[in-house]
């Protein structure tokens, strides 16, 4: 059936159930779900079993690198307060 689906989907590369399990984890992991409910609905007994979803594509870590020049330079106008430390802002 699953086959069938993807075809009239027009989808080329092989779809099977696990396929779709991945897919949702990863989806799930990158819009946000915690890694402990995403544990509980997969049915891992291991959070270590959970963690391969928390991969980084190219994509996401060029993204990353592009914005950290700017960030860093940012950090340099954060307000200092006369006797503290940058860490010590509260």
């Amino acid at each position: 059936m699953l086959k069938k689906l993807a075809k009239v989907a027009g989808l080329t590369k092989s779809v099977y159930p696990h396929l779709l399990r991945h897919t949702f984890a990863t989806e799930a992991v990158r819009h946000g779900a915690r890694v402990h409910a995403l544990q509980a609905v997969l049915g891992h007994a291991n959070l270590s079993t959970t963690s391969i979803y928390l991969h980084a594509d190219e994509a996401e870590l060029e993204a990353v690198a592009a914005v950290m020049p700017r960030v860093l330079d940012m950090s340099r106008l954060a307000p200092r307060y006369e006797g503290t430390s940058a860490k010590d802002t509260s």
